[in-house]
């Protein structure tokens, strides 16, 4: 009976689906360049962002914020290649995609977002002889990814960075049920995978 209990506790734990309060800013300013990173944000959010951010392995620190316009200036690495297309890390696990200036990944609903991930195709389930288990997503995201045994333990994690394709080596796993899950900003998924080698 007690085994149920913790089988019923971890399914919903798993199930969970959250939001984020901190948002990625939807433009970018036209002062952008090479060096200076110019956001155009909603007023008075300054303190939702961090003093420094990182851009294609370089970092850039805060240098102003007036409530509609928040600014980064390049303090380590090379200049940006483009000063419109990029992804942006903001920490704690928010990455932002800009192409020509707009928000990529965000301008998603959420609605469609959750489709995107929920529709994740998991194969071959279950695994037999392979020890490789593929995930396939509609669109490029980035998530973390966790493999729960049935007590609760995770046994795997890993994660994907604007793809659509992950392929995971689970040739460790002793053959059983467990619960795959998917953890993105904004949301998260499970599904049970079975080995059977």
């Amino acid at each position: 009976m007690k085994n149920n209990y913790t089988l019923l506790w971890l399914l919903s734990l798993l199930s969970f689906s959250f939001i984020d309060a901190q948002v990625c800013p939807e433009t970018l300013g036209n002062s952008s360049t090479s060096t200076l990173v110019h956001f155009k944000i909603v007023s008075n959010s300054c303190i939702d962002y961090p003093s420094t951010i990182s851009i294609a392995g370089s970092t850039f620190d805060k240098s102003s914020c007036n409530g509609t316009n928040l600014k980064y200036e390049l303090s380590t690495g090379d200049p940006l290649s483009s000063e419109d297309t990029f992804s942006v890390d903001f920490g704690s696990g928010m990455v932002c995609d800009y192409l020509n200036g707009e928000l990529r990944r965000e301008t998603l609903s959420i609605d469609q977002f959750s489709n995107d991930v929920e529709s994740v195709k998991v194969f071959p389930n279950p695994i037999t002889t392979n020890s490789e288990l593929n995930l396939h997503f509609s669109t490029s995201i980035s998530a973390k990814i966790f493999i729960y045994d049935l007590i609760g333990k995770v046994v795997l994690d890993d994660e994907i960075s604007n793809d659509s394709t992950k392929l995971l080596n689970v040739s460790n796993l002793n053959n059983g049920i467990y619960m795959l899950q998917i953890v993105t900003d904004t949301m998260s998924t499970t599904r049970k995978i079975v080995v059977m080698k």
